[in-house]
């Protein structure tokens, strides 16, 4: 949050950008991300982790949107944020 908060505006545009980008993206290539198992999103967001850390020394702002997807997809294969049976 510190590092988004020095963004100027068009770093704050980038940032949003990029995180746009590579989640349709990656549902374009394999479906809607609630769809997906928890296995997949995992071995996803790794691999997005690892795009990003090569591509922050060429675009920071940008990296940093690319890894808030990684984020995204690892935070929904916590247990808290899973519905559980009952309540669907």
């Amino acid at each position: 949050m510190r590092r988004y908060q020095r963004f100027d505006d068009q770093a704050r545009r980038e940032l949003i950008s990029a995180f746009e980008y590579a989640k349709a993206g990656l549902e374009v290539k394999h479906g809607e991300i609630h769809t997906w198992d928890l296995k997949h999103k995992i071995a996803v967001a790794q691999e997005v982790f690892r795009t990003a850390k090569e591509g922050y020394p060429h675009a920071p702002s940008g990296s940093c949107g690319v890894a808030l997807v990684a984020l995204y997809l690892e935070a929904q294969t916590l247990p808290e944020t899973r519905p559980s049976a009952s309540s669907i």
